[in-house]
């Protein structure tokens, strides 16, 4: 009877592979599988990764090479299991001003938020007074 499965009949633990497997871009090793064996090493808020450590990295445990690509996209795979996504940071804002509203109240009136890269942008803008009614 044909069922379309397969089934493991025999197993033969020595190992046979060429080691030419490490080749660089190895399929197995996705930048999700390596994000998520260095994600334990991004616990600390103030340690950063550059790809190049996490290639030097990658290398040194896994003997695989990987490209500069992959390992950014690694890094960010390992950033986000462990911060979230800036979208789903960005869901939290509602409820975080809520909450600041609720345990200050009066304080507020009104909330200006930006981005730091917006903040730095500010510096090189020129001064305008803009007066209206005026002929």
């Amino acid at each position: 009877m044909n069922t379309g499965c397969w089934m493991v009949t025999k197993f033969v633990k020595k190992h046979s592979c060429a080691v030419d497997y490490k080749r660089e871009g190895h399929r197995q090793a996705t930048s999700w599988v390596i994000g998520d064996c260095l994600k334990n090493r991004y616990i600390a808020p103030s340690r950063t990764f550059k790809p190049k450590d996490i290639i030097d990295d990658v290398r040194e445990r896994f003997g695989v090479q990987i490209t500069y690509n992959k390992a950014w996209r690694a890094r960010e795979a390992a950033y986000n299991t462990l911060r979230g996504t800036p979208e789903e940071s960005y869901t939290f804002l509602p409820s975080f001003l809520h909450v600041l509203v609720e345990c200050n109240p009066g304080r507020f009136n009104y909330f200006f938020f930006t981005l730091a890269a917006s903040k730095e942008g500010y510096k090189f803008c020129r001064p305008v007074v803009c007066v209206d009614g005026l002929i």
